[in-house]
């Protein structure tokens, strides 16, 4: 019997691992996490013949950005899409085990009214179309607080204010140090950077650069607000944990350390994961594609579609003569993202070192080295527009955009930080020579910026490991002679804090 119950276990898994978000290239280590973390919880549902429930936090509200990303505030077939790929993964799994399996979509979304109009849609969206197997809670279900079993929109909204504040009261973990987090934790740093990728795009029309905004103080802001948003959501996680012990927990984030179910709720092949983002078309053949809404406004073969009066998603015309079809090599928005492993979009080009757990805050150490820059699909939802570059540190700092020498301790003019600007965004390109006697006859080695940053790297470890942090970061006024070596001991010493006397 028991045999039974785990090959049915591993059979419900393997259908919710079809629906996995992967962006990455698969890692067998990623495969034995999901195996080993969520194996347990599907095999107690099993076990006591359940229904087994799994939980979601998703679908808070559509993107403030509605000149190039999405249609407009209401659900669209993106949606509708998104619940029906998760109705039929429910499905699915009752074919083989006839309790079946049930997500609760959980809305952390609690400011606006349109959020209230959003959520209320998507219930009846769900109703309309027979998605039997998605129940829907708001995060006033999460907390103690006396409230009409069924509220209207006013008492909603009058209420949301107070429905953050005691989510935080309740859950906010105050020895929570969001920065090291960040550094230490790849599921949250992964989280991170696809808060600060969607604030950039999705706040640029409301909060426009200009005289009293430069791009600058724009990601600044943005940064602060992604933060903001990691310290809401993990008292949003200790919630769900609190009201959903036993629930199978799902994310639509990625996750490289197995400790979250990921789910891609679009299937398709751009990347473009999450409905609330983005907009999606049918092509001809009758597949369906995702895209910022912008993205097929300028492609004329597409048709507007229009639903209930309001639009809804977009469609390929009929082909008239010779014309060529939407494909991946005539449609940019197609062009498949670049699948890294998830090392190479943290920016780990460096060998694995675990972060020192002397090293907890940002403030107190140093900044990114050599890393990749992030390409479409490398975290939730990705953006057509040239992504902002990030890097990754050993040393176990926050991912800082290379234009931002005020969260940079050695600042942007001394040259480690243009080192690292060149290892992320011309890896390849010749830095260095090294010179030997080959006979009679000079031969040269080149060094590229991200074999030298990565060289860097190592020594400041070393260093680290030799002499421990500084209590403060020490300026530093001289660099040289350029003898190869010194400017590599130098550039380590810069990176782990410490001062280089001449």
């Amino acid at each position: 019997m028991f045999h039974k119950e785990a090959g049915i276990s591993h059979l419900i898994l393997d259908i919710i691992l079809e629906h996995a978000l992967n962006k990455f290239d698969p890692a067998p280590d990623r495969l034995q996490g999901a195996a080993k973390n969520f194996l347990p919880i599907i095999e107690r549902f099993v076990a006591a013949g359940t229904r087994i429930e799994a939980c979601l936090p998703a679908f808070p509200f559509k993107s403030a950005n509605k000149v190039y990303k999405v249609l407009g505030s209401l659900p669209d077939k993106a949606e509708e899409l998104a619940l029906d790929r998760l109705n039929t993964m429910c499905a699915r799994v009752r074919e083989v085990y006839p309790p079946g399996l049930q997500v609760a979509i959980i809305s952390d979304g609690i400011t606006y009214n349109d959020t209230w109009a959003y959520g209320e849609a998507l219930r009846q969206m769900a109703a309309q179309k027979q998605f039997m197997y998605i129940v829907f809670s708001r995060i006033k279900d999460l907390l103690d607080i006396p409230l009409p079993e069924q509220m209207s929109e006013i008492v909603y909204v009058a209420n949301c204010t107070t429905f953050r504040r005691l989510l935080l009261n309740k859950y906010e973990r105050a020895d929570l140090d969001i920065d090291h987090e960040i550094a230490s934790n790849p599921d949250t740093k992964l989280t991170y950077l696809g808060y600060r990728r969607f604030l950039e795009s999705d706040l640029k029309y409301i909060f426009p650069r200009g005289a009293h905004r430069s791009a600058h103080s724009y990601k600044r802001d943005c940064k602060y607000l992604a933060k903001q948003m990691l310290i809401r959501g993990d008292a949003f996680a200790q919630a769900i944990k609190t009201s959903y012990p036993n629930h199978l927990r799902l994310s639509i984030h990625e996750s490289v350390a197995g400790t979250k179910l990921s789910i891609s709720l679009l299937n398709t092949k751009t990347g473009f994961t999450t409905p609330w983002h983005c907009s999606v078309a049918q092509l001809a053949n009758g597949e369906w594609i995702s895209a910022p809404m912008g993205e097929f406004r300028k492609d004329d073969r597409l048709e507007l579609v229009y639903a209930d009066g309001r639009p809804s998603h977009f469609r390929e015309k009929p082909r008239e003569g010779d014309a060529f079809g939407i494909s991946e090599s005539t449609a940019s928005y197609l062009q498949r993202p670049k699948r890294l492993r998830a090392s190479e979009y943290l920016g780990a080009t460096l060998p694995s070192v675990p972060v020192s757990p002397g090293m907890s805050s940002p403030s107190a150490a140093s900044t990114s080295s050599s890393g990749a820059s992030v390409q479409g699909s490398a975290a939730t939802t990705p953006e057509t527009h040239s992504p902002p570059t990030f890097t990754w540190s050993g040393l176990g700092i926050v991912a800082e955009d290379n234009s931002n020498n005020a969260s940079v301790p050695y600042g942007r003019r001394l040259i480690p930080q243009i080192m690292d600007s060149l290892a992320a965004t011309e890896p390849e390109r010749i830095v260095f020579s090294l010179a030997t006697f080959s006979g009679d006859s000079l031969e040269f080695r080149p060094i590229s910026a991200r074999t030298f940053a990565n060289a860097i790297d190592k020594t400041a470890w070393w260093l680290h490991n030799q002499v421990g942090r500084p209590d403060s970061i020490q300026p530093v006024g001289y660099i040289g002679p350029h003898d190869l070596r010194h400017v590599l001991l130098t550039y380590a010493c810069v990176k782990a804090g410490y001062a280089v006397s001449s």
